[in-house]
């Protein structure tokens, strides 16, 4: 293990990312001074723990109410938050509410100081409304805690911290510090600290701490370093978790790193590429010069081996050659006529028809080259095939006679596009779907095209040789790309060795690579981290797997509740849940009373089950108060989101109505101590709750 410094760089787009801030009055840019701000950064191969603290001042002459706001990164989670008001700590609760998305104020959302503040807080902030007032002279301290999942991107580590804090508030902070380390298996060929040198630098061994201290961050700061490599690499961390800490009874968490190689004299893989862009009326204006401009990227950065070709749609769909054509100059400079004079917004959006336009392309493909789609779209299909499930039909119909595997990547931009359907798209194709903003079409689908542009391996699979090893996420890997890691995260029940094989293929010829990793049977301190990675990256799976369904669904509204249950369990923000204030003892047994209950209470009403905690059985009670006549299904689900049970009950009548868990599986076998959620299916509507199974 190598312990590397990190260095601080200055970033442009001040936009993106921005301080903790105390708001009072958005639209009029009203918020109490902040004093404090001290960071501790922990990266370990590519986990950032974050941990920051403010403190605010009420320097008013009256009382205030305010809400936090901080610009959480994309893809981080958070994690905890807690605050200290009149010398108290309280810790937020994470409860199954959707997330805040609102700032406080009189002054409606149209004010231009107000657009200042969104797009200081950038796209996808953390609120957290503090439910007490500030009185005169008042302190309030906040700290929140975060993590996130750094990817290796051409042999560079990084993460941004939010600085800039100048732009909404003119006095300094009393106390700016900065604490960061960083843990590596690889080699480091790169590190240094910009734009603030370092006050505090300790280096023992492989050992190196950084710490900074001053009082402004003009500018944000970036956390990174730079490593190389020849060949791929792999590596592996594990710990294990004492079950009385878990929902469950997987106490082993792991995560393995794959890292392509990542020098340029590595050769790449030739691949085939189609560009399909939207360019119905909905993309007039910068989002057709944004699609424009990715277009050119993509042509000046395909490699002499490459095929390519561009698809535009609208009513209908054209294309710019007959077929694939190779990346010479010839065919690139045609492509860059066409780019700039033939790619205008009008029409309809006839999605059917630029895949069938596109997949057509790649019948002359073969397994030795990565065949690759981007997709981009801003709105729903609205010509042609419009129905998301024939839709869907008709695109793997038309790539199931192709004789080479094809990756689809389909990017949703704004609001008004069908989340279900490029999911489903992606997730036939191994490839994935984004969802991003107006202004994020060139930077998100060039950065994609760069992490994609050099296969090295492809039809990439990861095995285990044991069977106790499950829940491994992502699930599938599909092709690796140059400089391009993969982190695979997972549980496992016994101690032991593991080994991992990876095979895949390249240049026509089969590869394989093997790994060996010992799983503890005991806690290892320095990776307390491994157990919110995993459930963030379960989370997402899950969230996928949502996407998959139509929002209404029984089988939907289900998952939903699945997804709100695990991430209460491993306390990680998702979509459907959100930090709360800490709820008073009245408040508390209020809620114990009517969390329970989803379905309309004048219809039927959860009563919940008895005793809770249980051991070994339980009886789940409702309420019936509308005739039905129908075999109901109670689903018994594990804090994993595994279905273990399957209860029917006839219901004939109104009145009360209960059924008998003995806490056993499908096959009659005793299930451990954890979390457990039921969900009585009654036909249009579900009851659901949680039980907790204590032996």
């Amino acid at each position: 293990m190598t312990k590397v410094i990190i260095f601080i760089l200055a970033m442009q787009m001040q936009w993106l990312y921005a301080a903790g801030v105390a708001v009072i009055d958005a639209p009029t840019n009203d918020l109490i001074k902040s004093v404090t701000c001290d960071i501790d950064i922990d990266i370990s191969n590519q986990v950032a723990l974050v941990t920051t603290s403010q403190l605010f001042i009420n320097d008013r002459h009256h009382n205030v109410n305010v809400k936090y706001a901080f610009p959480l990164p994309e893809q981080a989670s958070a994690t905890r938050l807690r605050y200290r008001l009149h010398d108290t700590w309280l810790e937020a609760k994470l409860t199954a509410s959707p997330p805040d998305t609102t700032l406080p104020g009189s002054g409606g959302s149209g004010g231009s100081v107000h657009w200042q503040l969104d797009d200081y807080l950038g796209d996808t902030p953390f609120y957290f409304e503090i439910d007490q007032s500030l009185q005169p002279s008042d302190s309030l301290e906040i700290e929140l805690q975060y993590v996130q999942l750094l990817i290796q991107s051409h042999g560079e580590v990084g993460m941004v911290y939010p600085g800039g804090l100048d732009v909404v508030q003119s006095a300094a902070l009393e106390r700016i510090s900065v604490q960061a380390n960083i843990e590596s298996q690889q080699t480091v060929s790169d590190a240094a600290i910009e734009p603030c040198q370092p006050t505090d630098l300790i280096q023992i061994g492989n050992t190196v701490s950084l710490a900074w201290q001053g009082n402004q961050l003009p500018q944000d700061l970036t956390v990174r370093y730079t490593v190389t490599s020849d060949e791929l690499a792999m590596f592996g961390l594990a710990t294990r978790i004492p079950d009385a800490q878990l929902p469950d009874p997987w106490g082993g968490f792991f995560l393995v790193g794959v890292v392509p190689p990542i020098s340029e004299q590595v050769a790449s893989i030739g691949k085939r590429f189609t560009f399909i862009i939207d360019c119905s009326g909905s993309m007039t204006g910068n989002k057709i010069v944004q699609a424009r401009k990715a277009a050119r990227y993509i042509i000046d950065h395909l490699n002499p081996q490459d095929w390519f070709n561009i698809v535009t749609f609208s009513s209908s769909a054209r294309t710019l050659f007959d077929t694939h054509k190779p990346a010479d100059n010839d065919f690139c400079n045609q492509a860059k006529v066409f780019i700039d004079h033939q790619i205008k917004a009008s029409g309809s959006t006839n999605i059917g028809a630029a895949f069938g336009m596109a997949i057509d392309d790649y019948r002359w493909s073969s397994k030795e080259e990565a065949n690759i789609i981007i997709f981009m779209t801003d709105g729903l299909p609205t010509a042609g095939i419009r129905n998301t499930d024939e839709l869907c039909s008709y695109i793997a119909g038309e790539s199931q006679s192709l004789s080479a595997p094809l990756s689809v990547f389909c990017f949703g931009i704004g609001h008004d596009v069908n989340k279900q359907l490029l999911t489903r798209i992606a997730d036939n194709h191994q490839g994935k779907a984004m969802f991003i903003a107006d202004q994020e079409v060139e930077p998100r689908i060039s950065a994609l095209y760069k992490d994609v542009c050099n296969p090295v391996i492809l039809d990439a699979q990861l095995s285990f040789d044991r069977e106790d090893v499950v829940q491994v996420y992502p699930q599938t890997i599909s092709n690796l790309y140059q400089g391009q890691q993969v982190l695979i995260t997972g549980r496992y029940q016994h101690s032991g060795p593991l080994h991992l094989q990876l095979n895949g293929q390249a240049f026509g010829q089969p590869v394989q690579y093997d790994f060996d990793l010992t799983l503890p049977d005991t806690l290892e301190p320095q990776y307390h981290f491994l157990p919110q990675v995993w459930a963030k990256q379960k989370i997402e799976q899950m969230l996928v797997d949502y996407y998959l369904l139509e929002p209404y669904t029984s089988e939907a509204q289900t998952l939903k509740q699945q997804i709100i249950e695990f991430s209460i369990s491993y306390g990680i923000a998702s979509p459907f849940t959100s930090f709360t204030p800490p709820a008073t003892a009245v408040e508390e047994e209020l809620e114990t009373e009517s969390d329970e209950q989803v379905a309309r209470p004048e219809i039927a009403e959860l009563l919940g089950n008895h005793p809770n905690p249980f051991n070994p059985a339980t009886t789940i009670q409702f309420r019936v108060h509308e005739l039905l006549t129908r075999m109901v299904e109670i689903r018994i689900y594990n804090a994993l989101g595994q279905l273990v049970r399957i209860l029917t009950l006839e219901v004939s009548r109104t009145g009360l109505f209960s059924i008998l868990w003995d806490g056993r599986n499908e096959y009659g076998m005793a299930l451990p101590s954890g979390v457990y959620v039921y969900v009585i299916d009654l036909g249009e509507m579900q009851l659901a709750g949680k039980m907790s199974m204590q032996k």
